[in-house]
This record gives C-alpha cells, sequence and structure tokens, in this order.
C-alpha cells in the first residue's frame, strides 16, 4: 500500500483514508514519529488506554465509602483482569 500527499504550509498532512481504515485510526488517536539511523521514517499508531478511558472507570463517592486508595486499587485491579481478559497484555 503506497499512498503521496502534500504537506501544508502548516506542516501538516492528511493520513489518506485507506491507511486510516487499515490502522483503525479515529478522530483523537495519536500516531508515533521515529526516524532511524537509515533516515527511513516509521509512523505507527500508539495502541493502548489513553486518558478518556479512565473515565468513569471509579464508582461514585458514596457516604462511609472506602478511603479513596482503597477503592483506585480495586478499580486498577479490576481494568488489568479485563485487559488480560481481552488479551490486550
Amino acid at each position: 500500500m503506497e499512498e503521496k500527499r502534500v504537506v501544508s504550509s502548516k506542516g501538516q498532512v492528511v493520513v489518506p483514508k485507506t491507511i486510516r481504515d487499515y490502522l483503525s485510526l479515529k478522530e483523537g488517536d495519536e500516531l508515533q514519529f521515529l526516524v532511524r539511523e537509515t533516515g527511513e521514517v516509521v509512523i505507527s499508531p500508539i495502541k493502548g488506554d489513553n486518558s478518556d478511558a479512565l473515565y468513569g472507570s471509579l464508582p461514585p463517592r458514596i457516604a462511609n465509602s472506602k478511603d479513596f486508595e482503597q477503592i483506585l486499587y480495586e478499580s486498577k485491579q479490576e481494568r488489568m483482569a479485563n485487559r488480560r481478559k481481552e488479551g490486550k497484555i
């Protein structure tokens, strides 16, 4: 797969739709640029959780609830277990 694009005056380049589809990119996804010693530039999507994925991961605060550190610990354990089930780690 090969695509050519022109760099704008602001240094911007549009990622072609065929490439976005191939990489399953959507608005807000991040790309990583790696320049190898040979001069080759590798552009790859950054996979993994982003801050939006953490929204709502903690239960709402309830009067007389466990302390914050305990809730945070349990939430991290639950997320880790879910990621293991999904094969992400």
